[in-house]
């Protein structure tokens, strides 16, 4: 996270060389330079900009006694140039050109919480940094200090304004915090109004609930297919999810990279989970359907199972696995009363049997962990014979000892270093306590699959809540827990949360923000940079 005094040194080596690429900076160096004489001209940029929209430029020519060469040299020159995005508008570009060889300084002048990075812009006669975190609608000013190899530094100022706030942005989430600091992350999650909204996007908070990255806008669809889902921030900076069906591989300025819909795969649905594997190609859930005949009153039925795809970002499937194949379509849990899904093909509603919400892939094993929430099960399958070597839950493999209790309808399973099961466990459709008896949490499983006993490592303490639908458990690298309840029910309406747990700590909550009411989010993710900033 940025510091007080962040900045950012960019050396030039050799005669107007350029900057390198985009890499931030962990000096604490502060410049308390104040700015000397400038000028600045709103001009109407040429270039077409990466969003795909005409940025604005803000021009600052920066000159004066202050720089003048003190061997009696001619004085440095540095014209500095702000590039903004109406389609990203927390994102700006801060463009230096000396009129010598030179290094540069930049920092904002006010908000500690704005990153900055060096930028290859492919011009060797500029300076270029990236500025993120902005906020929008707002007035900034950065700070920079350009010191040529012999002589005097130019000290200046670059004031701009950033464009309006996108559709559906929000400036802070409500927070409470402990005595304990969060670990120095930013946390990311969709989010989307319940059961539907005008609009949807991806959020990226700092541990003060301030925003500081959101894409997103108008939605005009409801229910599942309006979500921004399994939303990934890449090792390149650049974001994974799906919406609509749809796989959208998209920059931090909103610039898709690549837009492929289920229908273009041959498929009736992209659904829940999507991730890149090892070899570059993509996993992912969707669909399949057959007739099966139940027992009376249900007859015969239309049944909506899940199919595991792999596939390559060309659209050539490589891989797949069918629940039919595999599971036994008779066990029915609470999946016969849940909304039907209809087939795309027919239109028929279908009996929703399996309910995926979540895949792990073990590249050392080569096998998947899949999570079912209608059939309240975990279930590891091999991947080159498609056979499932456990499923984990009531009436699985496993035995529990007594007094510990099955997950109910999982999400979001996650190993953990010792070999546990970290999961979100909704708690709904518990057959055994009474309606007001059931409790959502987060929630570890220690394994053994030699004698195929599991038990509860650990369970949040939180107070009595009820989380119906979704939610999201992970670790975080300090060791701490990032919890997502997904939509909590009261009588208002709903809302989600997220917190953040210490195992150890009584009571485990550390740190939480809650979305405003009627909104709902379906999964997060904890990162120490924000979308565009490539992994270290």
């Amino acid at each position: 996270m940025a510091r007080p005094g962040f900045v950012v040194r960019v050396v030039v080596a050799g005669a107007l060389v350029g900057c390198g690429g985009d890499s931030a900076s962990d000096g604490d160096e502060q410049s308390s330079s104040t700015g000397g004489g400038e000028t600045v001209t709103e001009t109407a940029d040429t270039t077409v900009g990466e969003s795909g929209t005409m940025p604005g430029t803000d021009t600052v020519d920066s000159t004066g006694t202050d720089s003048v060469d003190s061997t009696g040299g001619a004085p440095l020159e540095v014209q500095a140039e702000v590039i903004t995005y109406p389609e990203q508008p927390m994102v700006a570009d801060l463009i230096l050109t000396p009129s010598a060889e030179a290094t540069a300084v930049v920092m904002h002048s006010t908000d500690a919480g704005v990153r900055i990075a060096e930028l290859d812009d492919g011009d060797p006669a500029t300076l270029a940094f990236r500025v993120r975190g902005l906020a929008p609608a707002t007035d900034h000013v950065l700070d920079y200090e350009v010191t040529p190899t012999t002589g005097t530094a130019v000290v200046d100022q670059a004031p701009f304004t950033t464009p309006d706030a996108l559709p559906g942005f929000l400036a802070a989430f409500e927070l409470e915090t402990s005595d304990t600091p969060p670990e120095p992350l930013y946390r990311m999650f969709d989010h989307a109004g319940f059961p539907t909204g005008p609009t949807t996007g991806l959020f990226v908070v700092d541990e003060a609930g301030i925003t500081r990255f959101y894409l997103g806008g108008p939605n005009d669809l409801s229910g599942p297919a309006m979500v921004w889902a399994a939303a990934k921030l890449l090792d390149d900076g650049t974001l994974l999810y799906l919406r609509n069906e749809t796989l959208y591989h998209r920059t931090e300025l909103g610039e898709t990279l690549l837009e492929l819909p289920a229908m273009d795969l041959g498929l009736p649905s992209l659904h829940h989970e999507i991730m890149v594997l090892p070899s570059g190609n993509y996993l992912a859930l969707s669909l399949a359907f057959q007739d099966v005949m139940y027992p009376e009153p249900l007859g015969l039925q239309h049944v909506a199972g899940d199919l595991i795809v792999e596939f390559t970002p060309a659209g050539e499937i490589v891989w797949e696995w069918d629940s039919f194949d595999h599971l036994v379509p008779l066990r029915l849990r609470e999946s016969s009363d849940a909304p039907p899904i209809i087939d795309p093909d027919t239109g028929e509603d279908s009996l929703d049997w399996t309910h995926a919400n979540g895949l792990i892939y073990e590249e050392g094993t080569d096998t998947v962990i899949m999570s079912l929430r209608h059939q309240d099960w975990i279930i590891r399958i091999d991947r080159a014979s498609g056979d499932i070597l456990w499923r984990l839950g009531p009436e699985g493999d496993f035995t529990l000892p007594d007094g510990d209790r099955w997950f109910f309808h999982p999400h979001s399973p996650q190993w953990q270093d010792d070999g546990s099961l970290l999961l979100y466990d909704n708690g709904v459709g518990n057959p055994d306590p009474p309606p007001e008896g059931i409790r959502s949490r987060a929630v570890r499983f220690d394994l053994d699959d030699v004698a195929m006993t599991a038990s509860v490592a650990w369970e949040d303490d939180e107070a009595q809540f009820v989380a119906p639908v979704a939610g999201d458990a992970d670790r975080l690298p300090g060791g701490h827990l990032l919890v997502l309840d997904s939509s909590i029910v009261t009588p208002e309406g709903i809302y989600a949360r997220l917190r953040e747990l210490d195992e150890t700590a009584s009571p485990n909550r550390l740190w939480s923000i809650v979305t405003p009411l009627n909104t709902f989010a379906y999964r997060a993710t904890a990162h120490d940079r924000l979308p565009g900033m490539p992994a270290n």
